[in-house]
């Protein structure tokens, strides 16, 4: 927590020192209006790159190990194999159910497994009957009443 806030306080004061930096070079006549608005985007186009990086692609990075565990199994005990028997669920379908609980999209599930988006509405169709359920959320949270969803 205390590096983030440091984080944003150093952005901050750099954003404050390049703004008086600009206002002085623009009123001195040094550059023009738009030159610096090109240098403030340009500024904050790789604040944004930066912080992608260093935020959403350590949450996706988690995400997909969770998937990992979720496809090799996770540990022994917490899914319960019989129940997924007796429920007729499919391999298929709990990579999807799984994929679902992690908070993708059809589409997102689709282009990760090479599937049609139609395809997959039909597993999660399919899914969702299974465990009586009438959304997606309901699903994932009666598989893991279940057991059958780690």
């Amino acid at each position: 927590m205390r590096q983030t806030a440091l984080s944003f306080g150093f952005l901050i004061l750099a954003f404050l020192i390049i703004h008086r930096l600009s206002q002085y070079s623009y009123f001195r006549g040094f550059l023009s209006l738009e030159l610096i608005i090109s240098l403030f985007g340009v500024i904050f186009f790789a604040l944004g790159l930066y912080f992608s990086k260093k935020y959403f692609w350590r949450q996706l990075g988690s995400a997909a190990a969770a998937q990992t565990a979720g496809q090799t199994g996770p540990a022994e005990g917490t899914v319960d194999e019989a129940r997924i028997r007796e429920l007729g669920i499919s391999a298929r379908e709990m990579e999807i159910l799984s994929l679902i609980a992690l908070g993708h999209s059809n589409l997102e599930i689709a282009e990760q497994l090479f599937l049609s988006e139609s395809t997959i509405k039909k597993h999660v169709s399919s899914i969702l009957v299974k465990l009586d359920a009438r959304r997606r959320t309901q699903a994932v949270r009666v598989a893991k009443d279940l057991g059958i969803l780690a």
